[in-house]
């Protein structure tokens, strides 16, 4: 009887220390699994086209001073009419911006809406989280102040004229335009577009 209680004892030893062994050695952990299974979000796949929402940075091919382009608005099938016109500067940056940077200077008309902005080829507007105020000059006229607003996607390489109706009326008016803006640990910048002769009649 002594016998089989030891063999009994023995056996449920080993079976609980084969269960550890087993556990430890050969069984993948729930939390191991979930990460494995769970979906990975690698942004460097992002084309930043698809989540901006209030600018196409698609590029408009450039013939003279203004280039003109009516493209389909996917959410609506309405058209989206833009002009566009680059800058006579080039921004010399620090690295990683090295290398000469040009401003183009946009109008788009959407759903009906006009709007102004700024977008950089390199570089980064001091903008990512308020507006700010910047310098505009028109021709020879005195220096204006329009306040320019970071783009909803947090693009910081763009920048919307808050008083875009009143500025486009100006482009449409005027020759030439400086703008002074502020870049990230650039400091004030000036960029100068030839903006004569827009067709503008949306």
């Amino acid at each position: 009887m002594k016998f089989i209680k030891y063999l009994f004892i023995a056996l449920t030893i080993s079976i609980f220390i084969g269960s550890i062994i087993n556990a430890i050695f050969f069984e993948k952990k729930p939390e191991i699994l979930n990460n494995v299974h769970q979906p990975r979000y690698d942004t460097s796949l992002v084309d930043s086209s698809l989540i901006v929402t209030d600018v196409d940075t698609t590029p408009v091919k450039m013939s003279n001073n203004w280039a003109y382009d009516e493209r389909p608005d996917k959410m609506t099938s309405k058209s989206i009419y833009l002009a566009q016109t680059i800058s006579s500067t080039i921004l010399d940056f620090e690295f990683p911006y090295d290398g000469g940077a040009s401003a183009y200077l946009t109008i788009r008309n959407k759903d009906g809406f006009n709007k102004a902005y700024v977008e950089m080829s390199k570089g980064q507007f001091l903008i990512h989280s308020s507006a700010k105020m910047w310098k505009v000059r028109f021709d020879q006229k005195d220096t204006d102040y329009y306040l320019f607003n970071p783009a909803s996607s947090g693009n910081s390489k763009i920048a919307f004229v808050s008083r875009s109706a009143e500025f486009i009326e100006n482009v449409k008016k005027h020759k030439k335009v400086i703008i002074e803006a502020e870049f990230y640990q650039e400091g004030l910048r000036q960029m100068e577009f030839d903006i004569s002769n827009l067709k503008w009649d949306h």
